[in-house]
């Protein structure tokens, strides 16, 4: 954690040790990020692999990491100012096996003040090299295509509602089914 994150509750070391598989060699949970304008619930991804270590990776403060990754795999690469911990996800669970598993439980409160958040340039290059240094050309280019067409779709399924909030009897009929449709997804 960094100096002004903290764990959502007194209990929550306590809560996941009960769940943490102990085979597992990532356990993450989630996160809450407490910005200037209010606060916004970070979800782990369900599943790792490359594209995930990229684009929908592990955050270091709600994670829970074997030792046996830092004997395996060394410990953080301190020669970046702010994606060591990324660059530690991503290669222990995008570049290769380690077993993980989803904590469906807050584990900690983030606070989006410090270097990470603030020097979002400085990240993208770090990331930027990190990726250059471990992946092809055309692994990359995969990954950001794949990526483009996720957020295309995205940005696609937002316009499509922003056309329903236009008739509210229908926009709230398509909110309460991906409510319920929310629940079967989790």
């Amino acid at each position: 954690m960094n100096s002004g994150d903290i764990l959502f509750d007194a209990f929550v070391v306590e809560n996941c040790v009960e769940q943490i598989d102990e085979n597992c060699d990532l356990c993450s949970g989630i996160l809450i990020l407490k910005g200037k304008t209010g606060s916004v619930t970070l979800y782990p991804p369900k599943e790792l692999g490359l594209y995930q270590s990229v684009y929908k990776h592990l955050t270091h403060p709600n994670t829970f990491i074997k030792k046996t990754l830092f004997d395996k795999f060394g410990m953080y690469n301190e020669g970046h100012k702010i994606v060591s911990d990324w660059e530690f996800f991503f290669v222990v669970s995008g570049l290769n096996k380690c077993k993980y598993q989803l904590l469906n439980v807050p584990i900690a409160i983030f606070y989006e003040d410090g270097i990470s958040s603030v020097n979002k340039e400085l990240q993208e290059r770090e990331k930027s090299i990190v990726l250059k240094n471990n992946l092809s050309d055309i692994v990359l280019k995969e990954l950001e295509e794949r990526h483009y067409l996720e957020n295309l779709l995205t940005q696609s399924w937002v316009k499509n509602m922003n056309r329903l909030k236009k008739n509210m009897f229908l926009f709230k009929i398509a909110n309460r089914f991906l409510k319920v449709l929310n629940k079967f997804v989790r």
